[in-house]
């Protein structure tokens, strides 16, 4: 048995699943669009002649499948990561639907050339995979991170309402014809495949009841948990939030909260980590118990969070949330909503609160 994996990127849950086909010798080839690989000449040029994002390059790094079993699609990445830094979000939408289209059609061709059983994609690149592995009769899982389409509307539409400022800086995203473009190739890839793969039961039940006999919940990993001993000499209780601070995270509640509330706990401290994607008007008027940091890399803040008592994540959407169990693996209980891994998880009051 021969499985292809194809993914656009290489975060951790898309290394992970490569590496886990890979130990069980069943992986084919991984198809992705650029990688950092000790035999590829194309990162190691670039490590050479811009020294400086060597640290980005690291977080593309697959050193332990073969090369020989990597296909790369790069340049088209490589445009959609200039227009991330340089340009403004509808035209890095724009370009990250160009670039992530003509990589599926890419990896389309690549399925009726290569000697494989199973195909592995993922949501928004599928759609011409499916239609390949369907004429060459072999079998594929579908992937989806994320909740389902039609669900995640509602959630946006009720955002929408609550609050302006997210409306005015997302509604062309979220309303756009490419946006429902989108959209319309996620049903016909999720009518294709034979296999839905989703990281939670709030994920599963986002789905309309005629996919869900098709759907299998697959939880991502996260660190070994270890038993930790808090011997704290202080008492100063610190909570953290991190990840995207933004509407779609909740993190306006959090912060909205601790204003009204932080006079009544003077030992308490809030960390807030990560990208600041709200509104200014959020941070006016926040008590000096509040404390901003910038992203950190993945074992830093594994590091960091080691100092803090409580995690925080009122998110509204999330297909698993590893911020959250993340924090459970190093013994801190967690406060977040069932729109995320909780429910699977968390006992409520026992281990953490579901809110």
């Amino acid at each position: 048995m021969k499985v292809l994996h194809a993914n656009s990127g290489v975060s951790s849950f898309i290394r992970q699943t490569a590496l886990a086909y890979q130990e069980e010798e069943i992986l084919g080839y991984f198809l992705t669009t650029f990688i950092t690989h000790q035999d590829y000449f194309l990162s190691n040029a670039i490590g050479k002649i811009l020294p400086s994002i060597k640290p980005e390059l690291q977080k593309k790094a697959i050193s332990e499948i073969p090369f020989e079993k990597i296909k790369t699609y790069p340049f088209k990445e490589l445009l959609r990561l200039f227009a991330t830094r340089y340009t403004n979000s509808v035209i890095t939408d724009r370009v990250f639907a160009w670039a992530e289209y003509s990589f599926g059609k890419w990896v389309a061709n690549q399925v009726e050339k290569l000697d494989i059983e199973i195909v592995h994609s993922y949501e928004y690149t599928s759609l011409e995979i499916l239609k390949s592995a369907k004429k060459k009769g072999v079998m594929s899982i579908y992937e989806q991170p994320s909740v389902y389409y039609k669900t995640f509307e509602q959630i946006i539409e009720q955002l929408f309402k609550e609050e302006r400022s997210f409306k005015n800086e997302y509604q062309s995203l979220f309303s756009s014809p490419l946006s429902r473009k989108r959209n319309e190739r996620r049903e016909q890839e999720l009518q294709l495949t034979n296999l839905i793969i989703c990281n939670s039961t709030f994920t599963k039940n986002s789905f309309p009841e005629f996919y869900k006999e098709k759907v299998k919940v697959i939880p991502l990993g996260f660190p070994l948990p270890k038993l930790v001993e808090h011997n704290k000499n202080t008492d100063k209780i610190v909570f953290v939030t991190s990840g995207n601070i933004s509407y779609l995270k909740g993190s306006h509640h959090v912060l909205r909260i601790w204003k009204n509330v932080h006079e009544l706990f003077p030992h308490a401290e809030l960390r807030v980590i990560g990208t600041y994607l709200l509104d200014d008007k959020e941070k006016q008027e926040l008590p000096s118990s509040v404390q901003f940091y910038n992203r950190l890399a993945h074992q830093d803040y594994l590091d960091f969070i080691n100092e803090t008592d409580v995690f925080i994540s009122f998110t509204y959407s999330d297909g698993f949330g590893m911020v959250i169990s993340e924090a459970m693996s190093k013994g801190i209980p967690v406060i977040t909503t069932p729109n995320s891994m909780a429910p699977d998880f968390v006992e409520h009051q026992k281990n953490g609160w579901i809110v």
